[in-house]
C-alpha cells in the first residue's frame, strides 16, 4: 500500500476510533484504540491477519516501538541504514557517512558492549555482542550489511545486565515464561575444550 493510501486509512481510522496514536511517521506505525478498548497496530498498511501481525513483530524496531507504547521498556536501539546513497566500499568510507556518525553518538549514549543483530528475524540468529576493543569487527559487519541491501538492515542495541526472560503473552494472559541463560563454558585454566 503506498503512502497516500496509508494516510487515507489513518484519516478514516480517526473517524471511527476513540484514539489514533502515530508511533512513527514514515512508514506509518500507528496504534488504533477503538471505543470498546480493542487495540490494534498498523504498519504502513492494515495488518489485521495473523501473518501480517507476525511479520510486524519480526521487525525488532517496530516491535520495540509497540512495546514502548504499552510502557513495556526494551533496550534502546539504533537502526543503521544507508539510504539511496553510494554504498561505502571501505571501512574508511563507512566511517565518513552520516549514519556511522549517528551510530557513534548512539554508542556514546548507551555505552559498550552493544549488540548487533539483523532488524528482522528471531531466535537469536545473527546476534553478535561487540566490545569496544572489537570496533573493527563492528565496522566490517556494518560494511557487509551495507552491501547486502535493503533486506538486511542491522540494529544496534544497548546491552542490559541482569536476568533474561522470554515471555509469551496473548490476549492479556501469560502463556509461557522461560528463564534464558546464555551458553557459558567454565574451565580450569589449563585444559582445552577438546
Amino acid at each position: 500500500m503506498n503512502q497516500k493510501l496509508s494516510d487515507l486509512f489513518l484519516e478514516a481510522a480517526a473517524k471511527v476510533c476513540k484514539e489514533v496514536k502515530i508511533l512513527k511517521k514514515r512508514p506509518h506505525l500507528a496504534k488504533l484504540i477503538f471505543h470498546d478498548d480493542i487495540t490494534i497496530y498498523i504498519q504502513g498498511r492494515p495488518r489485521l491477519n495473523e501473518q501480517g501481525a507476525r511479520e510486524s513483530m519480526r521487525d525488532k524496531e517496530i516491535a520495540g516501538l509497540i512495546l514502548e507504547s504499552e510502557d513495556i521498556h526494551t533496550p534502546r536501539s539504533h537502526l543503521f541504514f544507508i539510504t539511496g546513497k553510494k554504498i561505502p566500499r571501505t571501512v574508511k568510507q563507512l566511517r565518513a557517512t552520516e549514519e556511522y556518525v549517528a551510530l557513534q553518538a548512539f554508542i556514546a549514549k548507551v555505552g559498550w558492549p552493544i549488540f548487533l543483530k539483523p532488524n528482522k528475524g528471531s531466535q537469536g540468529k545473527g546476534v553478535m555482542r561487540i566490545l569496544e576493543k572489537d570496533i573493527d569487527v563492528l565496522d566490517e559487519q556494518l560494511l557487509a550489511y551495507a552491501h547486502a541491501g535493503r533486506r538486511s538492515i542491522p540494529l544496534t542495541q544497548e546491552a542490559l545486565h541482569g536476568e533474561e526472560y522470554r515471555v509469551v503473552v496473548a490476549f492479556g494472559e501469560i502463556l509461557l515464561a522461560v528463564h534464558r541463560k546464555p551458553f557459558n563454558v567454565e574451565g580450569d585454566g589449563v585444559s582445552t575444550i577438546s
